[in-house]
């Protein structure tokens, strides 16, 4: 059993028009209203609930390539709100509502399927008190042929306190695709977490096995991006010989 985290960023906007079409249901309330651009393009939509006080269920604004939504319970609070791809996949970061705990659920499109990669807790004052995710700490900016240092910290595992964190990069000159459907595909380097290296013997009271360095440089100026593989891992062997495996 394993649990992959993988990185990569998107990026999207909102827009929204006059109304243009509408629906109703057969009490004659409003069922959908949408809304165009002057392209002719679905803008956004609004969906209501029937025969209820406070009749709106979802806002919906599309783009050529994604449509962000908002979700209303029947009482009119939010609920939820993110971003949906074209094929109907949550990607991104969701929030979800819920009375003083705010959920933040980050979704990548992974070979055509939505997949959740992190989760955070939050309280009514924006502390994480919970979740599944990590923590990455390095510079924004560097010079050419600068090494930069990359510093990962699994903040809270899914399988295990003993479980192993991994990266998994591809070789030199090789880049994962934007949704890792060449995962199988490519030569990949795997840089172990820091319990595996002696120099750190005498920080053994640490999670080392939660964390993982690695260094990076490039030879020429712009913006960079690195895609990789964040795997934890758990092996255990039972008395009947079963075992989990990552």
């Amino acid at each position: 059993m394993n649990k992959t985290i993988f990185l990569f960023l998107t990026l999207t906007l909102l827009s929204c028009n006059e109304a243009d079409e509408k629906l109703y249901y057969n009490s004659g309330n409003p069922k959908q209203f949408d809304f165009y651009s002057n392209e002719d393009k679905p803008d956004s939509s609004i969906f209501y609930y029937d025969h209820y006080k406070h009749p709106v269920k979802r806002q919906q604004f599309w783009n050529d390539s994604t449509s962000y939504v908002k979700n209303y319970s029947k009482e009119g609070l939010l609920t939820g709100e993110g971003y949906y791809n074209n094929g109907s996949n949550r990607i991104g970061k969701w929030t979800y509502y819920s009375n003083d705990t705010i959920k933040v659920f980050e979704y990548k499109n992974i070979r055509g399927e939505e997949y959740l990669n992190q989760s955070w807790i939050k309280n009514s004052k924006g502390d994480t008190i919970g979740g599944h995710y990590y923590s990455l700490r390095t510079k924004d900016t560097i010079n050419v042929n600068e090494i930069i240092n990359l510093r990962f910290f699994l903040e809270s595992p899914i399988l295990s306190p003993d479980s192993e964190l991994l990266l998994l990069l591809p070789e030199t000159s090789k880049s994962f695709s934007s949704d890792f459907s060449d995962e199988y595909r490519i030569e990949v380097d795997t840089i172990l977490n820091l319990k595996h290296d002696s120099l750190n013997n005498h920080l053994k009271e640490l999670p080392l096995n939660h964390m993982l360095m690695v260094n990076l440089e490039f030879a020429t100026t712009g913006k960079k991006r690195v895609r990789g593989i964040l795997k934890e891992t758990y092996k255990k062997t039972f008395k009947d010989s079963t075992s989990l495996k990552g």
